[in-house]
């Protein structure tokens, strides 16, 4: 059973926390559909180190970006949307 969460209910947990937890804000369906695409973009060694700074003065600087990124391809983007989506709804 996916928890409703309004958006004003969000908006105050990121305002007071920086952050929000939503308990089964997506169907485990959902969940899976995200998970199975990350992980074929990590078995394809399609996430790069996240950087700072643009083209002449881009580097990776691991003091303020530690993550990894990857830019979604419009054409793989159905599980993301559902993810979109229901931010729009709440």
């Amino acid at each position: 059973m996916q928890a409703n969460y309004s958006a004003s209910q969000i908006a105050d947990a990121l305002a007071a926390n920086a952050y929000c937890l939503c308990e089964q804000f997506l169907a485990p369906a959902d969940v899976q559909a995200l998970r199975q695409v990350i992980d074929r973009h990590r078995q394809q060694d399609n996430f790069k180190k996240a950087g700072i700074g643009t083209a002449a003065t881009f580097q990776v600087a691991k003091e303020i970006r530690g993550d990894w990124i990857k830019w979604v391809n419009p054409a793989e983007a159905a599980p993301l949307l559902c993810v979109s989506s229901k931010l729009w709804k709440a």
